[in-house]
């Protein structure tokens, strides 16, 4: 188990005891992965709140943000790509890599903690879309599937031109899949990577609308509570906001 798995089971015990008992046995002694594990639900406890609280009372470090972002990497990295790759079936069209229920698959485009988003064909519809598909590994998981699924259902209910559409989701499927609107383009952590720091031009661009979908999720009763540069997408051309991966909110 990750520390993120940990930490998304964790957040279920009832009570403390209940809370530290598991953590005594997934942790097995391991004290630096423990603390890690503890920083995360210290910082959870503390985000409703957070509008109330400034950074400094919250005790919100740099050194929790650097934990979080070494989470992700961590458990991107030891997913296989055997594990999702075996769920497909072979495709008569040579261009494709496989077939996933009624999606032709095209090629992997993201990796994150909790699975892989692809980007696929739908027939029926003559479009592209993205497949997000939970990790193999964490689908015999019920907290892990009740995440994967609220993440779908929380971005399903902000209809926005700056929030990435969920199309649908299949919550029979094992693993369960969502299916969401795909964006061809690059990141804004991509784009920091290859260009460096912006200009204040498309600084207030890029914030104004990544502020305009953040507000529509609000007045649904939403936090989204990862807003990264990794999570914001833009949109080849005119570099358009889009605002992706709600499973924190």
């Amino acid at each position: 188990m990750n520390e993120r798995t940990i930490f998304l089971e964790a957040l279920e015990k009832d009570n403390p005891e209940q809370r530290s008992g598991f953590l005594d046995e997934v942790c097995a002694g391991d004290t630096e992965l423990r603390q890690r594990v503890e920083m995360l639900l210290a910082a959870h406890n503390d985000a409703g709140s957070f509008l109330e609280k400034t950074p400094e009372e919250l005790g919100v470090e740099s050194e929790f943000r650097q934990t979080v972002e070494r989470t992700s990497e961590q458990s991107g990295s030891d997913a296989s790509d055997e594990a999702w790759r075996s769920l497909l079936k072979p495709s008569d069209n040579p261009n494709r890599i496989g077939v996933l229920g009624p999606y032709e698959i095209d090629e992997l485009v993201g990796r994150g903690g909790m699975g892989v988003v692809l980007r696929a064909h739908e027939p029926k519809l003559s479009r592209t879309v993205a497949v997000k598909l939970l990790a193999p590994e964490l689908a015999l998981n019920p907290v892990a599937v009740q995440r994967f699924l609220r993440e779908a259902r929380a971005a399903a209910a902000v209809s926005h031109d700056h929030v990435v559409a969920i199309h649908s989701i299949d919550d029979e499927s094992h693993p369960p899949v969502i299916v969401m609107e795909f964006i061809q383009g690059q990141s804004l952590q991509q784009k920091i990577d290859k260009v460096g720091a912006l200009d204040v031009k498309s600084i207030l661009r890029i914030g104004m609308q990544t502020a305009a979908g953040l507000a529509a999720a609000h007045r649904q009763g939403l936090v989204h509570r990862d807003v990264k540069p990794a999570n914001i997408l833009l949109e080849n051309g005119i570099e358009r906001v889009k605002l992706t991966d709600f499973g924190l909110a």
